[in-house]
């Protein structure tokens, strides 16, 4: 049994010379970073679940000489962690992302979101459209994925069976995550142990887990989904074809339910495109903005 170990040991350990916290009037003390070209057009980075701001690395290099790159820890996960009264529907998320733009003083930005912050990010934009200047999906939840066959990592298996989901909370290992992240990418070399040992580590932190739990299964927000047509913003959607936790079909799903959406996928990338193909994925990203400027 391993339990939850204090946030200040794993806040210690695991933060960047980057990084920087703020503490939102809702209670959440939120980890971020905010770098890149200060007067640059400013893009907001949501990660996916049981993952970190740590996930977008390496898009900073392509993107930070013409934006203002901020990507954050979501509530329930990274360096954020959990806190009195957090809301873990995508409504109370994008709540979250809406708050803390308001405390960094960000009026619109660009958003883009990866898997869960997908779901996040799409539902932001339908929920706050004049603050969103471009979105963004990259293998991004939202559709009903309960009677298609995917490969769903063990560690997820685990936290949707009734009552041995209730063990998760305490058996969390670092080879159950080894196994899961191997199951995301396409190419298993590019998970290195610092990958390794963050995210599990990240899990360990208090109450970091019974989040995970509660997100678990992933339940679509119909209402919203019936919405998806609203959304006026520029979008881009970037997709592995070898995703098989998020199929293709997905993609194309989003592509014909919102009006003016481009479609981009990688051959040989599975459910991370920002780190298996991390220069083309951020140069795409990067086009697709300054155009949408210049539209």
């Amino acid at each position: 049994m391993n339990r939850d170990l204090p946030r200040e040991k794993i806040i210690e350990r695991h933060r960047s010379p980057q990084s920087r916290f703020i503490t939102l009037p809702g209670g959440a003390h939120v980890h971020y970073q905010d770098q890149g070209n200060p007067d640059g057009p400013i893009i907001i980075l949501i990660h996916g679940f049981m993952a970190s701001l740590f996930d977008f690395d390496k898009w900073q290099p392509f993107l930070e000489k013409d934006f203002r790159v901020v990507r954050l820890d979501m509530p329930g996960m990274g360096l954020t962690g959990s806190y009195p009264g957090i809301d873990h529907s995508l409504a109370g998320r994008a709540r979250f992302l809406k708050e803390f733009m308001d405390a960094i003083q960000v009026e619109r930005a660009h958003v883009v979101g990866h898997s869960l912050g997908g779901a996040t990010a799409w539902v932001f934009t339908l929920m706050y459209p004049e603050t969103t200047a471009s979105l963004t999906l990259i293998a991004a939840a939202g559709f009903d994925q309960s009677s298609e066959p995917r490969l769903k990592p063990l560690g997820f298996r685990l936290a949707e069976t009734p009552l041995i989901r209730l063990m998760v909370r305490y058996t969390v290992s670092r080879s159950l995550v080894r196994q899961a992240l191997s199951q995301l990418v396409n190419d298993p070399t590019v998970i290195d142990e610092q990958w390794i040992d963050r995210a599990y580590e990240m899990s360990r932190m208090a109450d970091n887990r019974a989040s995970i739990l509660a997100l678990r299964p992933f339940t679509p927000p119909y209402d919203a989904l019936e919405t998806l047509s609203e959304i006026k913003a520029a979008t881009l959607i970037l997709w592995g074809q070898n995703d098989y936790l998020i199929p293709l079909r997905h993609a194309h799903l989003f592509k014909n339910h919102i009006q003016h959406a481009t479609l981009v996928t990688y051959p040989d990338v599975a459910h991370y495109p920002q780190i298996e193909q991390a220069e083309h994925s951020a140069r795409q990203l990067r086009h697709f903005i300054i155009n949408t400027r210049e539209s």
